[in-house]
């Protein structure tokens, strides 16, 4: 039998040709479920005009899909690595100056304007080690240079069978969290 696999296509009218994504590096993020709104824009017009400026690809996770024991939507962004940055800085942007919407209850003030300044990031279990450094090196060189404070998902907190915990970097200043990520 013949091999029944479409033709890689390279033709669109996108300004980014096709390309194979099997073997691209995925960042996951994590948004509060009350702001994915604002990423995903009226219509998806917002979503899909990051993905035409990017080339990135972004998958938001449906509305009642956390991330488990947390109240947060999974943003996936694969692609380039200077589009998933980009991609990553227009999510922090939506998540900070979206408004809480007025049927959402139960959101304390305090905690919203933290959340604001907080950029969570799913990783690997498998990366931890390699993002915290040895005796913490990365880490404490990052909190040294911009100020931030680094958090990650102990490993008694990891959800049974789910390889994956959350790192969290925030700071007062939103400036600091963006200039740490990427020198990350």
């Amino acid at each position: 039998m013949g091999d029944r696999k479409r033709a890689y296509d390279d033709e669109g009218d996108s300004k980014f040709a096709k390309r194979d994504r099997r073997n691209e590096k995925v960042i996951k993020v994590l948004c509060p479920y009350y702001s994915a709104g604002a990423v995903i824009g009226k219509g998806g017009e917002a979503i899909k005009q990051i993905k035409e400026d990017t080339g990135a690809n972004i998958q938001v996770s449906k509305n009642n899909v956390r991330f488990p024991n947390t109240d947060e939507r999974v943003i996936s962004i694969s692609g380039e690595l200077e589009a998933m940055v980009k991609v990553i800085s227009f999510v922090q942007e939506k998540i900070r100056t979206d408004k809480v919407p007025p049927h959402v209850k139960n959101i304390n003030t305090s905690q919203n304007d933290a959340r604001k300044a907080t950029c969570k990031i799913v990783v690997p279990d498998t990366s931890v080690g390699k993002i915290i450094g040895k005796a913490g090196a990365n880490v404490n060189r990052l909190k040294d240079q911009f100020n931030v404070k680094i958090g990650t998902m102990k490993k008694e907190e990891a959800i049974e069978g789910l390889r994956e915990r959350i790192v969290t970097v925030e700071s007062e200043d939103t400036k600091n969290v963006d200039d740490a990520l990427l020198k990350w």
